[in-house]
């Protein structure tokens, strides 16, 4: 599974804590890059899977490993860490305000472009960005701000 931490500062969740759920950290990947990591993570996961077990603490039912499956987690992390690290440009992927992508270039908005009409140029812009492998973050609440401040100087 890859997903997002939500918890804050050093939080760690409960199944993580009794050894339910491993989990590693990896850069924000492009679906090519996550898509090969994956592969070559699947026949250490499959023998996490095959050397796990849960046992009742007193307290918790918590997750342990043989040797065999410590070792995999372990190559998984030193993986994970490498894939962090040695990250290419490439396979990476980050954020960008959507000011800073139109600074300078700025978008044809006027006060009378429809919703429509934004929605389609944040959308198109969005694409362009992933093809650089940007997330393009708040295009169209930038275009609808654009516009209204355009709609309030003609006031």
């Amino acid at each position: 599974m890859a997903d997002w931490n939500a918890e804050i500062g050093h939080a760690v969740p409960y199944d993580v804590w009794h050894g339910r759920r491993l989990r590693s950290t990896v850069p924000p990947l492009t679906a090519r890059a996550a898509n090969a990591l994956l592969a070559r993570l699947l026949p250490l996961a499959e023998r996490i899977e095959a050397g796990y077990s849960t046992d009742w603490d007193g307290n918790n039912h918590v997750g342990n490993l043989n040797t065999d499956a410590q070792a995999a987690a372990d190559e998984v992390d030193r993986i994970c860490e490498e894939a962090r690290e040695y990250g290419d440009n490439a396979d990476t992927m980050s954020g960008m305000d959507a000011g800073e992508w139109w600074h300078g270039a700025e978008p044809t908005v006027t006060a009378e472009t429809t919703d429509e009409d934004l929605d389609e140029m944040a959308e198109d812009a969005e694409d362009a960005a992933l093809a650089d492998n940007l997330v393009l973050e708040g295009a169209r609440q930038y275009l609808y701000d654009a516009r209204a401040a355009i709609a309030k100087a003609q006031e």
